[in-house]
């Protein structure tokens, strides 16, 4: 074939035995070059794309120009926010689909999948047709080439050409599908790599073979890659070779034994070259000084099994594989591991605690040992290793002061290390201590966990102290730092506040008062500015106080601090404070209070620092202890203000109903940045992202609603936020991210949030419906007003006819009975129809009283009773009295309440008549708590009254039906008939 060159001039002159044996001198040397100190810092984070689906081989990662990572698996496509993972369906019904590549241009996501080419619009989700391109095709490489033209590979062996709708495609006959088919534009040229060790050379404009070549040793080609140079790259059998093109069109393959062996994926970047080793050993090789430097990648977790692709974008790394996605952050170490605590011996880390300096040395002390460093030379050495803790050192002239916890306070002479202990009280609380400072020349301030004393060096005795006992009790406290302001007066950090004492124990200020030491706040440590304030770190943040103990500034993690927990605060000369916590390590622009954070991330050992572990060196530097070892970093190499460009995104936007829903990837509108909440929405689900993803590992996200609720609230592990019930209008949603990483780094988000309602679920259509209901009830009231108006007028019209026609018809009967009656007395007919007459007359009297609208008042009725009473007794002599309470007249009966009791009435006057002795009947009304009653009572006559005929039955059923009751009692020889009312209120 034409432009094949013989394995012998491809490699250059380079023996295989001489290859391999640059190659194994590189590997060997590696382990040594990984435990030196590595200029660059890898922090890697696991991301599962999806856990509920099986077969989940991540093939490739791109990023998005929003900052959002999409993921091209055996199962389809995902996209990753940094917190959630969406899978995006790209074929009906979801079916599973295997993405091969994909590749992103202008909001458009190309995806070589097992069914062709398929190419998707972002910000919608909407796959957008591509005429002619078979479905048939597996696209396993997508590229673009400087013109906008796509490439792409087919698993057969066909190379496509897409150029404005036009599609050309060439097939290599010749070709064998590798397991990462490779397709790479470099050199004018379009370079295909087959299973079968050749590498085949295609013109873009003719689209045909200008020449192939073998690989060296028939050596696999694994992968192909373009390096920031624009060289091709190639990965043979573990191996990797640069191509070499002239503009004769001869090529040939150079090795790289920079690179080393066991090689199974790389990327060149502008950081340097990742390499994959053995499928999931991952490392950083970079030049330094001329020479290349690799380290080693340390994961958090479990390796990856097999490691599929590696891509950088920034400074993170993604590496794809079978259960997901590595996140590896790369980063330039600024802090020096100064000495490591961990003593593998013993498997043990010493805690690192007081640090001191001379002219010649540094002296740094742990709980187990005191090392003294060399500063020439960087050589470290045991001082003294004792049983006891030690906690904080002292170097005054050659005499090296160190207190402990359990042996007290002890002196050393550094040049002679000579180790004597200083003479303490008896009491054994004494020796436990934790700081140590000097009062003047002659003495020193010692505090530890049961308060504070003065060491007298001249009379070589500690001196107790009580302070002035005030609202709080200052000794027998923990003492965590003391410093003299002059030789009588010293503040002092304590459990109990911060305080400015006396030698004799008196208090003169409490810093911070009711506030700084108050529920539980201890100040671990404070440091005095050249302007008279102080700054003083304690379990609750960070406190900014002046000369008269005043509050200036209160900081903590929610003003960008990295901890609440502040363990010490060192200055650097540069108007920063350096504020060591339990969380990070914090510098503050005292200018502004622009806080910049540090973790392990960025370079730390560790995250938590130690109390009494700091010190700025003569040279600038500044040391401070962590617990796991002390580091050294020059604060001139920080810049002085960075911001990282954190900000917070919409991910998703989720609305719908009971029945269905719709989401949005993004904001409603490119045009206008708002999220509108439409009629007929009964929820939004927003969900929000921190970018760089990457950086959000410790952030906190939380929200609030101008116009609903003024308080910040936290959302869950994953930022989302549910928005359902809300009245129509216009509000603002606020959001913030703590991310942890400064001040400036608390990214925040406004959003003005549209609510539109339904015309029924509008104010306005409460306001009408309101409005209709209360007009309804006030006609309804009105008609019922107004029926019973017709009604009381009917009935006192009817009451009139009953009157004027059936009483004058009843009137000349009666009248004419009684003439015949005088005319013919003995007739019993005539006396019949006189009777019948008579009480036919009384009938129609009550039934036109009952109807008569004006008596509806208890006053009526009972005025109708004692006239009945009265009327019936009279003729008998039997002697009537009545009782009855004030204001009858505004009592209200209805008709059938009135004519029923005016029943009742008759019916007990008239068996008090029958069955009592005839000489006297009394009738009372009465009110009190047990409410209304209508009350008779008379003597029993010569028979004793049952109560059971047929007239009291008929008076209880009719009581009954009113919804009041009878009782009938016979005390003595009288017989009390009582009617409660119960319906009278």
């Amino acid at each position: 074939m034409n432009g094949r060159i013989e394995h012998m001039d491809m490699i250059v002159g380079i023996t295989r035995r001489k290859l391999i044996c640059r190659i194994l001198i590189l590997w060997m040397s590696l382990p040594l070059s990984s435990i030196l100190a590595q200029d660059f810092l890898y922090d890697s984070k696991n991301i599962s794309v999806d856990l509920n689906r099986s077969h989940k081989d991540v093939h490739c990662v791109i990023q998005d120009d929003q900052g959002f990572f999409w993921a091209a698996t055996w199962n389809g496509l995902y996209r990753f926010d940094g917190f959630n993972t969406e899978h995006i369906p790209i074929m009906p019904g979801d079916a599973p689909i295997r993405i091969e590549d994909m590749m992103l241009r202008n909001g458009l996501l190309y995806l070589g999948t097992e069914r062709g080419l398929k190419c998707l619009r972002i910000n919608d989700r909407v796959l957008l047709p591509m005429p002619g391109i078979p479905e048939t095709d597996t696209v396993i490489r997508i590229r673009a080439d400087d013109r906008g033209r796509l490439w792409w590979l087919s698993h057969d062996g066909r190379v496509s050409r897409y150029d404005h709708g036009k599609l050309n495609a060439i097939h290599i006959s010749e070709y064998t599908s590798s397991v990462f088919g490779s397709l790479e534009i470099a050199h004018g040229s379009i370079w295909i790599s087959s299973y079968d060790r050749k590498l085949f050379r295609i013109d873009p404009e003719s689209m045909k073979i200008s020449s192939s070549i073998f690989t060296p040793d028939g050596a696999y080609i694994n992968s192909m890659m373009v390096n920031p140079d624009g060289e091709l790259m190639l990965l043979c059998n573990n191996v990797v070779y640069r191509l070499i093109a002239s503009d004769s069109g001869r090529t040939s393959l150079e090795p790289r034994p920079e690179y080393g062996g066991q090689v199974t994926q790389l990327i060149d970047t502008h950081l340097g070259t990742f390499i994959v080793r053995e499928r999931n050993r991952i490392g950083h090789l970079h030049r330094k000084a001329g020479k290349y430097v690799y380290n080693e990648i340390p994961w958090t977790q479990e390796k990856p099994e097999n490691t599929n692709r590696i891509k950088l974008f920034g400074d993170i790394l993604l590496v794809s594989y079978r259960s997901g996605i590595l996140m590896v952050n790369i980063a330039r170490n600024k802090f020096e591991n100064f000495h490591l605590t961990y003593r593998p011996e013993i498997n043990r880390i010493e805690t690192a605690r007081g640090i001191e300096e001379d002219d010649t040395n540094i002296y740094l002390a742990t709980y187990d040992a005191i090392y003294v460093v060399d500063k020439a030379t960087g050589q470290e050495r045991e001082l003294v290793r004792k049983k006891y803790l030690f906690r904080d050192l002292l170097l005054q002239g050659d005499t090296l002061w160190f207190a402990s916890e359990g042996g007290g306070l002890f002196r050393m002479n550094s040049k002679t290390g000579q180790i004597t202990s200083a003479e303490i009280n008896t009491k054994h609380r004494k020796k436990i201590l934790i700081c140590v400072s000097p009062l003047g020349k002659d003495r020193l301030i010692v505090g530890g966990y049961e308060g504070y004393s003065i060491y007298d060096k001249h009379l070589d005795k500690m001196i107790d102290i009580e302070p002035e006992k005030t609202e709080h009790r200052i000794n027998h406290r923990l003492v965590f730092q003391t410093e003299a302001i002059n030789d009588h007066q010293f503040i002092m950090a304590s459990q109990a506040g911060l305080f400015l004492l006396d030698d004799r124990g008196n208090l003169i200020l409490k810093y911070g008062a009711r506030v700084i030491g108050e529920n539980g706040m201890e100040v671990l440590c404070f440091w005095r500015a050249p302007d008279r304030t102080i700054w003083a770190g304690t379990t609750n943040g960070l406190f900014h106080v002046d000369a008269t103990g005043k509050i200036l500034k209160h900081i903590t993690r929610e003003e960008g601090l990295a901890g609440d927990i502040v363990a010490t605060l060192t200055p650097d000369g540069l108007g920063r404070l350096w504020a060591a916590t339990y969380n990070g390590l914090s510098c503050i622009r005292l200018a502004d209070l622009n806080i910049r954070n540090f973790r392990k991330e960025d370079g730390l050992p560790d995250n938590e620092f130690n109390q009494a572990s700091n010190r700025i060196t003569e040279d600038g530097k500044i040391l401070l202890g962590t617990m796991n070892g002390f580091i050294r970093l020059d604060p001139a190499s920080f810049p002085y203000d960075i911001s990282r460009s954190l900000k917070i995104q919409v991910s998703s936007i989720e609305k719908g109903d009971q029945i269905s829903k719709q989401t949005s990837f993004g904001l409603d509108s490119i045009n206008s940045q708002e999220i509108r909440i439409g009629k007929g929405v009964n929820y939004a689900k927003i969900s929000f992202a921190l970018l760089p993803i990457g950086m959000n590992s410790d952030a906190i996200f939380e929200y609030r609603i101008r116009g609903i609720h003024e308080d910040w609230i936290r959302m869950r592990q994953d930022p989302t936020i549910v928005i359902d019930n809300f009245r129509r209008g216009e509000y603002v949603l606020e959001v913030r991210c703590i991310t942890g990483l400064g001040s400036k780094e608390i990214a925040t988000l406004e959003i003005p949030l549209v609510v539109e309602e339904y015309f029924f679920r509008e104010t306005w259509f409460y306001v009408l419906m309101i409005t209709l209901l209360l007009s309804v009830l006030i006609l309804f009231l009105f008609s019922q007003l107004q029926k019973k108006k017709r009604i009381e007028e009917i009935r006192h019209e009817l009451s009139q006819n009953l009157h004027d026609e059936m009483g004058t018809y009843l009137t000349t009967i009666g009248m004419n009975a009684e003439m015949l009656s005088s005319k013919l007395p003995e007739n019993r007919n005539v006396e019949s129809i006189r009777r019948m007459t008579r009480h036919a007359m009384d009938f129609i009297k009550d039934n036109m009283w009952t109807l008569d609208s004006s008596s509806d008042n208890a006053l009526q009725l009972w005025d109708r009773i004692k006239a009945f009473t009265a009327e019936g007794c009279e003729g008998l002599g039997i002697r009537c009295e009545f009782n009855e309470i004030e204001g009858l007249e505004h009592i209200r009966l209805s008709m059938k309440q009135k004519n029923s009791l005016l029943l009742i009435g008759k019916e007990l006057v008239n068996n008090a008549i029958k069955h009592g002795d005839r000489k006297h009947i009394r009738l009372e009304w009465i009110n009190d708590a047990a409410g209304h009653r209508m009350i008779m009572n008379n003597h029993v006559g010569l028979g004793k009254a049952e109560g059971s005929g047929t007239g009291l039955v008929n008076v209880s059923r009719r009581i009954k039906e009113l919804g009041g009751t009878m009782t009938g009692i016979q005390q003595d020889d009288q017989f009390f008939v009582t009617i409660w009312m119960k319906f009278i209120k």
